[in-house]
């Protein structure tokens, strides 16, 4: 039986996700798993204005279909950054499962059920939340910012929530003396970096992650939860980092972080301090970038299927756009 690499592994970890999105169909207000053209067709024919106006034509299930899955394709896209770089941590410095997850208890605003503090909101375009038309790949709910507020405490008729961190990195977890160290050094220098006392960095145990694909969202409730997990990575004696995989975030949004001595990554070309894969290459000794260059071909194909699928109304239309594409390309 033919091994998997590691780089397989990766790119599944990645990919499957995105795949799973040439499979959305709109739902135009049904329950269920979606319509397909040909019901919506007969709902739409049903309706005398909407086929007086034109509106049953399969260009407007096309729209449709590519609305919503480009909400899709950003959601998928932030779940399979996140369990890339989970693992990746995971394997470069040679932690378990356990040991790269971290977790709290927090006390919703005014005793809400869960989901209705405004944790997991956000543009459609910016966080890793699972929505409602495809489940998460194994099934599972993913440890990721849509876990904000999604589990409750039920001793306290749902007043708690429980907010699943992406990635944790503790010092004292890493085997490996060198890495160790530099993993120690590196959380001093930016505990400084971010204004923190000497003494005060020298307390720090770690780093805990939000691992997100972009951030564009300005949304006031999805801010103060990160700000709350700021505080709570602190008291814990946890760095707070904000992973950008992408450069696409609101500066607004990132000064502010900044400022309550969050440090936000991002995935810019050039290296620095607050660069995503600066901070994987020269700490987690990974070549992040080298890795999306290297696959860069085969992701694009992936992608340009689902773009295909998700811009046609039917199977025939998104095979001639996925010609028309090659072509093109």
């Amino acid at each position: 039986m033919a091994t998997v690499t590691t780089e397989e592994r990766y790119l599944s970890l990645l990919v499957e996700p995105i795949k799973r999105c040439s499979s959305y169909k709109p739902k135009f207000g049904t329950t269920g798993s979606g319509v397909s053209l040909d019901q919506f067709r007969e709902l739409y024919e049903e309706d005398p204005l909407y086929t007086w106006v034109g509106l049953n034509s399969p260009l407007m299930y096309a729209a449709h279909k590519a609305a919503g899955g480009m909400t899709s394709i950003y959601r998928q896209l932030g779940i399979g950054c996140e369990r890339l770089l989970r693992q990746i941590i995971r394997d470069q410095l040679s932690l378990t499962e356990e040991q790269v997850l971290w977790e709290y208890k927090y006390e919703k605003s005014g005793g809400r059920g869960a989901g209705d503090d405004g944790d997991e909101l956000a543009d459609a375009d910016d966080d890793n939340s699972d929505q409602d038309e495809l489940e998460p790949v194994d099934g599972s709910s993913a440890p990721s910012t849509a876990s904000v507020g999604a589990s409750a405490d039920q001793s306290n008729s749902g007043k708690f929530g429980i907010h699943k961190l992406d990635a944790r990195i503790q010092v004292s977890d890493i085997q490996d003396e060198a890495r160790r160290a530099i993993v120690n050094q590196w959380i001093l220098k930016t505990a400084s970096d971010l204004g923190l006392p000497t003494e005060r960095a020298q307390q720090l145990k770690g780093v805990v992650f939000e691992i997100r694909q972009g951030y564009k969202s300005a949304d006031s409730k999805r801010q103060n939860a990160d700000l709350r997990f700021g505080v709570r990575s602190y008291n814990e004696n946890y760095l707070p980092v904000i992973c950008i995989v992408s450069t696409q975030a609101s500066e607004t949004v990132c000064t502010r972080y900044r400022a309550a001595q969050i440090l936000v990554l991002r995935g810019k070309r050039t290296m620095s301090d607050d660069n995503t894969f600066a901070f994987f290459k020269d700490v987690v000794q990974f070549d992040l970038a080298g890795f999306f260059e290297r696959n860069s071909a085969r992701i694009r194909k992936d992608f340009e299927r689902v773009l295909a699928k998700l811009l046609s109304p039917d199977e025939s239309s998104s095979t001639a756009i996925l010609e028309a594409v090659v072509k093109a390309g």
